[in-house]
């Protein structure tokens, strides 16, 4: 039996690998061109690496296209959180471990939302630089969200009673 979870082993770490593998190649990348366009745009063409010109569908495309992979990705690790919070009583977590696990979903919900927005605004505006600027919008929204999060549970009592 010992051998036959080595397999089983063996093939699912090969097969992660080989996901994260795929994730690098068709989600990073196209994150390092949009960081690579939007510090040009930004500077006016003085910083950054020259690019080929690109023309205005093809920057849609790429930014509907980092959406739409933040969207899954998002998805993902919120049912990963509710799956956990499913199975509370046989993972046998602490209150701190659920309140974790919702605060955090919470937090990915609200990415997933800035996610869907930036497709939206890259297929229905030809402002493409709000599409792509949307998703700096997190470094505001997410702590706002959980500190509005964490008010609402101290003034309502529920900090404890998860």
């Amino acid at each position: 039996m010992k051998r036959n979870k080595g397999v089983i082993g063996f093939f699912v770490h090969h097969r992660v690998a080989g996901n994260l593998v795929m994730l690098v190649m068709i989600f990073i990348y196209p994150i390092k061109l949009m960081s690579q366009l939007v510090v040009r745009y930004l500077s006016q063409g003085q910083l950054g690496t020259p690019l080929e010109p690109m023309e205005t569908n093809d920057i849609a495309n790429l930014i509907a296209y980092f959406g739409i992979g933040l969207l899954a990705l998002s998805l993902i690790i919120i049912s990963l959180y509710q799956n956990a919070l499913r199975h509370r009583h046989q993972l046998v977590l602490s209150d701190y471990e659920i309140y974790f696990c919702k605060r955090t979903s919470l937090a990915w919900a609200l990415v997933l939302a800035t996610a869907l927005v930036s497709v939206v605004v890259a297929f229905t505006t030809e402002l493409l630089v709000f599409a792509g600027l949307v998703h700096f919008s997190l470094i505001f929204t997410v702590p706002l969200l959980l500190y509005l999060h964490d008010g609402h549970r101290a003034r309502t009592g529920t900090a404890r009673n998860d």
